[in-house]
């Protein structure tokens, strides 16, 4: 696991207590987050989930108020906390999530962008070994977004101004963590994921 130190935020970022005060669970140290939207990837982020032998590992379903009550149930079940999403862009979303993580306990946070198909337990392994001695772990998509972002330093610039959607995600998003002074590693690529 880590040192135990919380690490300090990237260059020009702050942990700010965000004013709307919506329930956020407390995070483990190690949380890994699905951004809920399309219902394919449920069932692989579960699968992936339950082959992962990480010890305390926690797990939260980032959801937008619309989900259905039998889809949140089956996270439940599968022990994933819950939240509901801002109303907001892809960067939004993820901007809100990881900071809100940070602020909750997390120190390592592993988010699931696209579809978690192809997505192992070792990938999800090799991500939060990343973090433990580096900055961010990234794996990209065979549509130039990436499936799979961790972070174990908050910077917010990382999802601000990226054009979500396109073939650049990737490239500028990797811009925007040099230009925070954030160390990468890149994930084996999943080329017929769809990515951020």
């Amino acid at each position: 696991m880590g040192t135990g130190r919380r690490k300090t935020p990237a260059e020009g970022c702050t942990l700010d207590r965000p004013r709307n005060e919506d329930a956020f669970p407390v995070c483990a140290e190690e949380t890994l987050v699905l951004l809920v939207d399309g219902e394919a990837s449920d069932d692989a982020a579960i699968e992936v989930v339950r082959s992962t032998h990480r010890l305390g590992l926690g797990c939260l379903a980032y959801h937008d108020v619309t989900l259905s009550a039998d889809r949140l149930s089956r996270f439940h079940d599968a022990g994933f906390r819950s939240a509901t999403q801002p109303d907001a862009d892809v960067g939004g979303r993820l901007e809100h999530l990881f900071f809100r993580a940070f602020l909750n306990g997390a120190r390592r946070v592993v988010a699931f962008v696209g579809r978690a198909e192809g997505v192992t337990p070792e990938i999800l392994g090799e991500a939060f070994d990343a973090l433990g001695g580096g900055d961010t772990a990234i794996g990209p998509s065979g549509d130039g977004g990436y499936y799979l972002i961790g972070l174990s330093r908050p910077c917010r610039k990382v999802f601000r101004g990226i054009p979500w959607g396109t073939d650049l995600v990737l490239r500028e998003t990797m811009a925007h963590l040099h230009s925070c002074g954030l160390r990468v590693r890149i994930l084996p690529p999943l080329l017929a994921s769809a990515g951020a």
